[in-house]
């Protein structure tokens, strides 16, 4: 009795050890175990900063597309006017409604003027002051419209694919 005794005094002060020990384990590694616990709502966050960049870039894209279009259209007008003006019979009536053109493109131009690197913004702000003097021939409107046709500002981006 007395053997079976000190067995289970034995077993009891050897399972107590390994519980110290693992009790120490645990301890190191509580950190572990705490970064662990943290790590579905770290990636929770950044699958959702990463979704809603995305959105918010290709909101982005669209918005810019959208407005060089419309500069686009509103220099294609100017050119249309400048078109009647050159083979209109009514003169003033063609005039005003270039001028009305021009003033609607030099709005949007200013709007979103950073599209345009300083240096291309004043020479976009002349061309139109250009294109809007009476003095200046037809022929050189035309060529004035090209020029300004072919600025960065003016051309489509390319296309792009959002990162996921």
């Amino acid at each position: 009795m007395q053997l079976l005794l000190i067995q289970t005094q034995v077993m009891k002060v050897d399972m107590e050890s390994a519980l110290l020990q693992m009790d120490q384990i645990m301890r190191a590694n509580r950190l572990n175990f705490s970064i662990m616990a943290g790590m579905p709502a770290l990636v929770a966050v950044m699958l959702s900063g990463s979704v809603g960049s995305t959105s918010m870039g290709t909101r982005t894209h669209r918005r810019r597309t959208q407005q060089r279009e419309d500069m686009r259209m509103l220099l294609a007008e100017a050119e249309r006017a400048l078109t009647d003006l050159q083979y209109s019979r009514d003169q003033s009536f063609a005039s005003g409604m270039l001028l009305y053109a021009l003033n609607t493109l030099y709005q949007s131009v200013q709007r979103h003027r950073q599209f345009f690197s300083p240096a291309e913004w004043r020479a976009v702000r002349q061309d139109i002051m250009t294109l809007s003097d009476n003095e200046v021939p037809i022929e050189s409107k035309t060529l004035v419209v090209g020029r300004l046709a072919r600025i960065k500002a003016f051309i489509p981006e390319p296309h792009r694919v959002p990162n996921l």
